[in-house]
């Protein structure tokens, strides 16, 4: 609770400013503390004696045991690397211990940060399980440099040889892409080969605002996947969004749609609009409740309706007696999203800059869908 928070914060303190002047005297101090405050005390030790020699740290950290130790030797790594990146990198490299993943990491994050060229560099002489394990949080730091920064990380990314560390990595650069420059994420995914990494990187796109608000081009993303089960599950989410904003489009597609089994194509085309709202907004709760002990709310039973009616099915239930001022919208419940008219005031509301980069986006998936289509003929 609050109590050991306080004690942690105060031991860490206490053992910071005493191992600036007798860091054995500090070290066994911390020792002899109880579990649930010796953590912060010992690590802040090792900080300050990291930053007096970073090798007797480490001297020290192979001292402790289990999660202490891992937790030590990142803290070294990171401290290190800030003043000496390849340094702290070589010595991470050579530990032979559990937390070696984590500290080389630390370091290597650090010196992507500082000198990406020297980072990278570094990377392509290091072994490649070594490489596939941090190579996502890499990518991680070097896209958050911007979007100057994110083309280049994104082609070593696709540089790299196939395993997970380029599958991770990939949905990394392209989830941090797209929200900087969705045109040309989506342009370079597109020409990416089809495999795993570009799975990962095409299931990114599909969580970025832009796409998910254009279910369309969504549901041609997520058909692209190579990934037979990865491919069904995507473009069933997609066709939610499509049936409750443009159920005939959608149902267009679907009838003509292999990325699905009949089956799932039937349970889709019978969804209702209100069962597709509960799908999209699962948070949104749908009041059924009575209005009052003897004024009952009249639902109607929506498993009876057919196809031909769905359509027609009222987007919000507005209970007996309620007036106008009543209703969910005035009273803060979310609108269904197949509401024509919360559709347009909401794209009134995003400004031009947001619309053309949408507009750019959709243009560069039909065009990468096109290629993709051409090269199957």
């Amino acid at each position: 609770g609050g109590d050991d928070w306080m004690l942690r914060r105060t031991a860490g303190s206490l053992a910071s400013e005493w191992a600036k002047q007798d860091s054995d005297a500090a070290l066994a101090w911390a020792t002899s503390l109880p579990d649930e405050v010796k953590g912060d005390a010992m690590n802040n030790i090792v900080e300050q004696l990291t930053a007096q020699d970073p090798l007797e740290a480490a001297k020290v950290a192979m001292g402790f045991d289990g999660e202490q130790r891992e937790r030590s030797l990142r803290t070294i790594a990171d401290q290190w690397s800030r003043n000496s990146p390849e340094d702290a990198v070589k010595w991470a490299e050579s530990l032979t211990v559990e937390g070696k993943t984590q500290a080389l990491e630390e370091a290597v994050e650090s010196w992507v940060g500082k000198d990406t060229d020297a980072a990278v560099a570094y990377m392509a002489k290091m072994d490649q399980g070594e490489r596939d394990q941090i190579m996502k949080e890499v990518v991680e730091q070097w896209g958050r440099k911007g979007a100057e920064a994110q083309p280049a990380a994104a082609e070593w990314v696709a540089s790299q040889p196939d395993g997970d560390g380029k599958v991770d990595a990939t949905g990394e650069i392209v989830g941090q892409w797209m929200r900087s420059d969705a045109e040309a994420a989506s342009t370079w995914l597109g020409e990416q080969p089809e495999g795993d990494a570009k799975d990962r990187g095409i299931e990114a796109l599909l969580r970025d605002r832009s796409v998910r608000e254009d279910p369309e081009v969504a549901v041609a993303w997520a058909d692209s996947i190579s990934n037979d089960e990865r491919r069904s599950e995507q473009v069933e989410r997609s066709a939610r969004s499509w049936l409750a904003s443009d159920r005939e489009a959608a149902l267009e597609y679907l009838e003509q749609s292999n990325s699905l089994s009949a089956e799932k194509k039937t349970e889709l085309i019978n969804l209702t609009p209100e069962q597709l709202q509960v799908l999209l907004n699962p948070e949104v709760p749908i009041k059924n409740e009575p209005v009052s002990p003897t004024d009952e709310c009249v639902v109607p039973n929506l498993s009876i309706l057919n196809d031909e009616d769905a359509p027609n099915l009222p987007t919000t239930i507005i209970e007996a007696n309620e007036t106008e001022e009543d209703t969910p919208r005035k009273r803060g419940r979310k609108p269904s999203v197949n509401n024509a008219s919360l559709k347009t005031n909401e794209l009134d509301k995003e400004s031009v800059e947001y619309r053309q980069k949408r507009d750019r986006n959709n243009i560069a998936v039909r065009k990468s869908r096109t290629k993709a289509k051409k090269k199957l003929q």
